[in-house]
Formats: C-alpha cells, structure tokens, sequence
C-alpha cells in the first residue's frame, strides 16, 4: 500500500476534533461523549458552535471511568468533596469526564457565587485543593475545572488562579482557561518541593 500514517502527540479529544476541523490533522482520536458535544455544539462547544466536518470511522472500545484513590477513607465520589483530585490534562475527554461526574455530585463554584453576592471585587482559587502545595507532586496542577467555570459563569470578574501552578506549562494553562492573573509560589520559592519533584521525576 501506498498509504502512509505519521503519528503525532495531541492535546486531547477536544483539541483533536478542533485540529481536524481546521485541516491540520485527517484522522484522530477522541472519546465519544466529547464527539457528541462538538456534533451537536453543546457543552464544551456551546460557545464556539457546532462541529460537523468529521465522521467516524471506528468505535475501538467501550471505555470504563475508573476512580481510584490512595486514601482508605474515601469510599464514594461523594468523599472526594474538599479533596485534591487530579481530572486529567486540560482538554482530554478524562477531563471533560471528570467534570460531568464530580457536577453530578454537587461540587461546583459555590464558594465563588458566594464572594460575588456578598460584593468581592476579585476571587480566587486558592483553597479549592484542600492541602498545601508542598505536600503534592508535581502532577497536581491548579483547578482548571473550577477556573473554567468560574469565568464563563462570571466574565469580566477578576479571577486569580492561586494553588498548585507547578510548571510554566501549569501557568499557561490556567491563562488559557481566563485567569485573570496567575499566582506561583511553592514552584519558584519552595527549593525542597522542587527537588522532590525533579527526583521523582527522574526516578520513574
């Protein structure tokens, strides 16, 4: 066969069907429920309209959520309220349903809708991990769920991203989503945060 494929790394199920749509990629991957919301342009699509360039090949497999965690405490989604939960890269269909599951469950921006009904000027993130930066890897970012949601439910609201921006590429994301400023602080100030990240890194 004349056919020839080149494998490249993307940025998730909702940034392969942009990438596609914009002709820079003619085949992808992408988990059906994020196709559902770029066909339809609901959700995540809501506000930049309806995909309908692509088609679908294959369904390779029926996917399973899986919740696993360290803490024998936590037994149901309903225990991870207050908890620092990592949800997946920015864009990824894991992200998206991590998202939906823990929206079903009630754990939503609250707190937020809170601070601007009593006349905050500026909010934050700050507290929604529930633990310190310096008892976290380097794989915990910041709450780009909450960032998100925050700033289409409040444009124009000032929205600082504070908590668990690790890495330059934590910071960018968290621009991405509509911060209005970023705050890094154990990722710049805390030398031995630093190197347990680099040794668990390089120990992998």
């Amino acid at each position: 066969t004349n056919l020839s494929v080149t494998a490249v790394s993307g940025n998730g199920s909702k940034a392969n069907v942009e990438d596609m749509d914009a002709g820079s990629y003619e085949l992808g991957f992408c988990q059906s429920d994020v196709m559902s919301y770029a066909h339809d342009g609901t959700n995540i699509f809501a506000e930049t309209g309806a995909v309908d360039s692509f088609s679908a090949v294959a369904a390779l497999y029926m996917e399973q959520v899986q919740i696993v965690t360290m803490n024998p405490e936590i037994k149901t989604v309903e225990d991870l309220r207050g908890k620092s939960v990592s949800i997946g890269a920015q864009g990824s269909g894991v992200y998206f349903n991590a998202v939906d599951v823990l929206g079903c469950y009630g754990m939503t921006i609250e707190d937020i809708r809170n601070a601007v009904e009593v006349g905050c000027d500026i909010v934050s993130t700050t507290l929604s991990h529930n633990k310190p930066a310096i008892q976290t890897t380097m794989d915990e970012g910041p709450d780009i769920a909450l960032l998100q949601e925050a700033t289409h439910e409040f444009p124009g609201l000032p929205i600082v991203c504070e908590g668990h921006v690790h890495t330059p590429a934590d910071a960018k994301a968290a621009k991405d989503a509509g911060a209005w400023a970023v705050v890094v602080g154990t990722g710049i100030t805390h030398p031995t945060s630093l190197t347990k990240w680099f040794r668990a890194a390089m120990e992998a």
